[in-house]
């Protein structure tokens, strides 16, 4: 049988063994009961109650329990253990008193309201002068709160603990509510919804059947709303579905579909930072004393305070990845170092310049050492000079630092490098961020430049001093000359003056194209006429031979003027760069709504090396010079000119055995003029 309770009034058992005169009177017994303030009663080994105090009588009340034991109404208190098991026969008290034991431990009973109520219970046999058990003292305390307490505590522990680990929102939503299911005894559903400005969103539910649970995303707030009034005034909320109206058909379905009796409504937020809501429910009806609701509402708002912190982290982790995947786009390297020197950020541009990994455990001190800074002469940096440090020292930008880069696989890399403090708002020193570039490309570009003035003036110079110097031999001596030289001269003058304008007409076209104003005159063309006045042209300039293997025709669309000085700049290239008795081959066809030409040539070839700058601006092959002159644009035309027309132009080439240049043209393409 269950507990341990009878009717008041019956007389209490007397224990033998102790004289007459020692031994208490009914009524001291009674008025040393009546003093204690926990509920304690002498239950006979008949099971009937033989004597309690006001508290007991006040608990069996409570309970619901008008007369008789509380083993005859187990029904009705539920008699369980913490686990909410139900108390086993072996385990009632009067069972373990009949053996002369005692009892130590926790009870849960439920009361007529419907609460549960945990005691720690304490129990004793009572023996007469044989020794024999005539019944059991038992003693109740209502630790309901300390109990509500201590859950609530390890509920906030666990939950900290779990969102001290969690770096994913949902995750440690998800977490709060498997742990509130778990550990708090009359819960068995809990949902998280994070505010989204004047809405709830879902983030997180366990226990929730699963059409609830499908449900739970469209519920709507309304003013009347338990949840809306829960965040509004920041308090607990409670809603019992046998007593309170739904405030929406949204809600309605929600409760329906939960089975839910009791829902409990716990803003997450403290002071001014919200957070959202949890919302707890039980199948059972639940009714919370404002004490829980307190405590509950503590706990929530420590709850909250941790899910903000989960969400502020992992914004700040989504700011740092877009961050990163911008720096990882520019073709600088970046370091950045926060206010105590360590390195919190890096790129993919400046590992491809360092020539190896970025250590994120990088100090700002020896950076340069770390990783092969130098000044521009080679010479090391002492640790106080670096640019890193003394945009710390001075807290004042540095710009323009010109440095050598030494890398491990012993290349050398010329950068450019600006290092700038980063203030916070009270204008102290937060980071310190340090950009670089590898200038390489533009020292080469400044070589070529030299080289392009250098060569530029020597080609210009060279025709210049051939037509001042026979148009002096002309002023001086024309009377004495005779015809054929007064004609040699004069078509020697012709000729220097073409060259020099073709010289300046590649430097006018380089200036439009780079600005984007190289005006074409699109129409249609057939590129055989072009081909056959380009070969003609070179032919009588060039004493080798031509050949050309031609189609009758080839139609596209473009700009003949400029299509024909490609075709020129590839035959005066492969013309310079063979003998005066060599073959220059030139075919055309079509294949697959293209035309297809190829300039082959027998000469010197081009260095593997320089294939692929070849049709860079200003750039010239090393043996180039050895053979002819020029500005090394021609080529850099050429591939201008045919992409804008939709082409391509590809060369290969075998060094001593000679080049072959290879123009794809769309055909049949008309496009409007542009410029």
């Amino acid at each position: 049988m269950p507990d341990d309770s009878a009717v008041p009034g019956a007389q209490p058992p007397r224990a033998s063994g102790v004289g007459d005169c020692d031994a208490p009177s009914p009524a001291e017994v009674g008025a040393l009961l009546e003093s204690m303030s926990d509920p304690v009663a002498l239950i006979g080994a008949d099971g009937r109650l033989r004597l309690a105090n006001a508290a007991y009588r006040e608990l069996l009340a409570d309970a619901g329990v008008s007369e008789g034991p509380l083993s005859a109404a187990a029904d009705i208190v539920k008699l369980r253990d913490l686990r909410g098991k139900p108390i086993r026969d072996s385990d009632h008290v009067l069972t373990k008193a009949r053996k002369g034991d005692s009892i130590r431990g926790e009870r849960v009973l439920r009361m007529a309201d419907g609460r549960d109520r945990v005691f720690s219970l304490s129990t004793s046999p009572v023996r007469g002068d044989g020794g024999a058990v005539l019944g059991v003292a038992v003693v109740w305390r209502d630790i309901t709160q300390q109990i509500a307490r201590e859950r609530a505590l390890r509920l906030l522990e666990d939950v900290r603990r779990g969102l001290s680990m969690s770096g994913d929102l949902r995750r440690a939503a998800r977490s709060v509510c498997g742990r509130a299911v778990s550990l708090l005894t009359w819960v068995d559903m809990a949902a998280v919804f994070a505010l989204d400005g004047d809405e709830l969103r879902l983030m997180a539910q366990s226990g929730f059947p699963e059409r609830a649970a499908r449900l739970l995303p469209s519920m709507m707030m309304q003013p009347t709303h338990q949840t809306s009034i829960a965040l509004r005034e920041n308090r607990a909320t409670v809603f019992q579905t046998d007593r309170d109206e739904p405030a929406s058909e949204s809600s309605r379905r929600v409760i329906a579909a939960s089975g839910a009796a009791t829902f409990v409504n716990l803003p997450l937020a403290s002071g001014t930072q919200r957070f959202g809501l949890l919302t707890l429910a039980s199948r059972d009806p639940h009714s919370s004393h404002p004490d829980d609701l307190a405590l509950l509402g503590a706990m929530a708002a420590q709850v909250g305070l941790e899910l903000e912190a989960v969400r502020r982290r992992e914004q700040a982790e989504t700011e740092r990845s877009r961050l990163q995947a911008v720096l990882d786009q520019l073709p600088e390297g970046v370091l950045l170092f926060d206010a105590g020197g360590r390195l919190v950020a890096s790129n993919r541009s400046a590992e491809g310049i360092l020539g190896q990994g970025v250590d994120p455990s990088t100090q700002a001190r020896g950076l340069a050492a770390r990783y092969g800074f130098h000044h521009p002469d080679g010479r090391p940096y002492q640790p106080v000079d670096e640019p890193v440090a003394r945009a710390f020292s001075t807290g004042r930008t540095v710009l323009g630092e010109e440095q050598i880069v030494r890398r491990a696989d012993g290349q050398e890399l010329p950068v450019v490098s600006n290092v700038a403090p980063v203030r916070d708002a009270k204008g102290q020193l937060a980071a310190v961020i340090m950009v670089f570039q590898d200038i390489t490309s533009l020292r080469e570009m400044d070589r070529l430049k030299d080289d392009f003035l250098s060569i530029a003036g020597h080609e210009l110079r060279t025709p210049i001093t051939t037509i001042h110097g026979l148009a002096q031999l002309l002023e001086r001596r024309r009377d004495r000359l005779d015809p054929a030289t007064v004609n040699s001269a004069l078509a020697t003058i012709s000729e220097q003056t073409e060259h020099m304008t073709r010289l300046v007409d590649e430097l006018l076209d380089v200036s439009r194209i780079r600005t984007g104003r190289l005006s074409l005159k699109m129409e249609a063309v057939d590129l055989v006429d072009v081909l056959r006045s380009s070969i003609e042209q070179t032919q009588l300039q060039w004493p080798g031979r031509i050949e050309g293997k031609l189609p009758g025709s080839l139609p596209v669309g473009g700009d003949a003027g400029h299509l024909k000085q490609v075709f020129i700049n590839l035959l005066d290239n492969a013309a310079k760069y063979s003998g005066p008795t060599a073959t220059i081959e030139v075919t055309a066809a079509r294949s697959h709504n293209r035309a297809i030409v190829k300039v082959v040539d027998h000469g010197v070839g081009v260095p593997p090396q320089a294939l692929g700058r070849l049709f860079e601006r200003f750039y010239r092959a090393e043996n180039a010079a050895l053979y002819a002159g020029g500005l090394g644009l021609g080529l850099y035309l050429c591939r201008e000119i045919v992409e804008s027309h939709g082409g391509s132009i590809e060369v290969q080439s075998t060094l001593g055995e000679g080049s072959t240049f290879t123009v794809s043209l769309p055909l049949n393409r008309g496009r409007a003029s542009r410029g």
